[in-house]
């Protein structure tokens, strides 16, 4: 996702306000493993074409959630490695699932 910091950390705080009780927010995220990513006008062989992305790490995102995820309830965080493929290590698949109380 290229999507600089503040406008994410908005975005997730607002998510709140939208979601009904009960209701829940499943995030997945490629993520960095040992440290951000930043790749600009990257060529991918695989697309045939230049992309942009930052792959945050778990922690860079667990700080921009913190708004949201201190007013739910954590259901599950893991890692998604079944989706990793093997010539990209330096990142991974993560998500969260989170519940809005009564």
């Amino acid at each position: 996702m290229y999507v600089n910091d503040d406008d994410l950390k908005r975005t997730y705080r607002h998510l709140y306000k939208i979601l009904n009780k009960n209701g829940v927010i499943y995030l997945e995220e490629s993520v960095g493993v040992e440290k951000r990513l930043t790749l600009k006008q990257h060529y991918s062989e695989s697309l045939k074409n230049n992309y942009s992305v930052i792959y945050r790490t778990k922690e860079e995102y667990l700080t921009l959630l913190k708004d949201l995820t201190d007013k739910m309830i954590l259901v599950k965080e893991s890692y998604l490695s079944e989706l990793d493929k093997p010539t990209f290590r330096d990142t991974t698949h993560w998500f969260l699932l989170l519940k809005k109380p009564n």
